[in-house]
């Protein structure tokens, strides 16, 4: 690789802008409100586009085109289903209900509506998950660069993890949700150029359509444990995106930063629009792949996005770019998930055992960033070894999420007041159930691997129901 590169001098470009960002923020973050919810700031239109860029990550760009050239499109519409239908709940009830509470971070909002025991449990679940899925995301933008830099895996992961680290730790939620939102733009140019080029390539929207469709195989092998491409798995896969698109704490503290609750309505209809859109959008590429009947690279599905941009896109700059956007996606939820997870293990556990002279605005902030650089540096570290197919981490992750904290949410919308020892059963049970019921554990391996999420959501509402009644 050469540092004069055209793809190199783009990709590093856009890593100096984002730590440009988080300089240009530093001193609006520079206390806790500031660095956890942006002095609740921030707009519908900003807000929305970056809720939405949470679900246009690198795992849903390289896995979903890859899922939908194995198992067809019926999946890549399930998706987009489940995920507009959880948006019409946080539009309606979710997202008003979090901002109307004085909250700054998930595990507050629980201690609020429940207490203290919820709390801690969703601080302990959140710090915990959210170091592993960030493994995710961290190896989703270094299969790109090792793609485009031609660096090794280790080189691409420090050189993503250490830009995305930095303009964290200095702008917190204001740099995070302005890159965020730069990043959705990024990404949703970019798909679309390559959706437009491959639906060229093989014929028009008919033919492309037509070629993707006749090569739905519902008995085909999707390369993880159990999991097959027929119908119950295409079902369990819109409901878990369904599941998680509720409950996924990276999303919900969003609504902290927003100015009040009627933004939070307009940021979920935005969220919902730029979502839906992405979802659908998605499948035309592997429309494309199909249809022109290229290969992926070592049989790995994750490469079907990257392959097709290759062989369609003929400026280099333009493919560059392309590749770029990828990066950013990988970023965009990586960063919200190092503030996630930084904030409950600083301000959701350790606020209540550090001294009084610990807790000013100002110190708590400063641990605020040193645990997020120290979060960042365990997830790289995990992220040396790649995993298998970026979607089997993302769907365990999914269905931790659903099974911890769906319930306890829509149980805070329905009741006034609720047991805090039932919250907290229900997110411990159903995390658990989750864990259990996923097909990697030799436990209770379900059929299909998304299913699990839902096993995890109804231990967990029989478990609310139980504890409520005895507590």
């Amino acid at each position: 690789m050469s540092l004069l590169s055209t793809e190199f001098i783009i990709v590093a470009l856009y890593l100096l802008v984002m730590v440009g960002i988080g300089v240009f923020y530093s001193s609006r973050a520079s206390d806790r409100t500031g660095f956890l919810v942006a002095d609740r700031s921030i707009g519908a239109i900003l807000g929305g586009g970056a809720i939405a860029v949470t679900y246009t990550t690198a795992s849903s760009v390289l896995a979903l085109t890859g899922f939908a050239v194995l198992v067809g499109i019926s999946y890549a519409i399930l998706a987009s289903i489940g995920t507009v239908l959880a948006f019409l709940i946080a539009m309606f009830w979710l997202g008003p209900r979090l901002r109307e509470v004085d909250a700054e971070t998930l595990p507050e909002y629980f201690d609020i509506r429940f207490g203290d025991a919820s709390k801690k449990m969703s601080a302990l679940i959140i710090g915990i998950i959210y170091t592993v899925y960030l493994v995710a995301q961290l190896t989703g933008g270094a299969f790109i660069a090792t793609f485009l830099l031609d660096v090794s895996h280790g080189q691409a992961v420090i050189l993503i993890a250490a830009a995305m680290i930095v303009y964290t730790f200095l702008g917190g939620m204001y740099s995070i949700t302005v890159t965020s939102f730069i990043q959705y733009c990024m990404v949703m140019v970019s798909i679309i150029i390559v959706a437009a080029l491959s639906l060229s390539e093989v014929g028009g929207s008919v033919a492309a359509w037509g070629s993707f469709v006749s090569t739905v195989n519902s008995g085909s092998e999707i390369y993880w444990t159990n999991a097959g491409g027929g119908l119950l798995f295409g079902m369990s896969f819109g409901l878990i995106i369904f599941l998680e698109t509720t409950a996924r704490p990276d999303v919900l503290f969003r609504y902290f930063a927003l100015r009040d609750v009627v933004t939070a309505r307009k940021t979920a209809a935005v969220g919902m629009l730029a979502a839906g859109i992405f979802y659908f959008v998605m499948a035309i590429p592997a429309a494309g792949f199909i249809g022109m009947e290229l290969e992926m690279v070592d049989d790995n599905p994750d490469t079907a996005f990257l392959v097709l941009t290759e062989t369609i896109v003929g400026s280099e700059i333009l493919v560059g770019l392309i590749f770029a956007s990828v990066l950013a996606a990988a970023m965009s939820s990586a960063d919200a998930m190092l503030v996630n997870a930084s904030s409950a293990w600083v301000h959701d556990i350790g606020g209540d055992y550090l001294p009084e002279e610990h807790q000013t605005d100002r110190r708590m902030t400063l641990y605020l960033r040193i645990v997020t650089v120290l979060i960042g540096i365990v997830a790289v570290a995990f992220a040396f070894e790649p995993p298998g197919l970026i979607l089997e981490i993302v769907i365990v992750a999914f269905a931790l999420f659903a099974g911890a904290f769906v319930t306890p949410l829509m149980m805070s919308i329905i009741f006034d007041k609720s047991s805090d020892y039932a919250a907290a059963g229900a997110m411990l049970l159903g995390m658990l159930a989750a864990g259990i019921s996923h097909p990697s554990t030799p436990l209770l391996a379900v059929p299909e691997d998304p299913i699990a999420g839902g096993v995890g959501v109804v231990v967990a509402i029989v478990a609310f129901l139980v504890i409520s009644t005895l507590d």
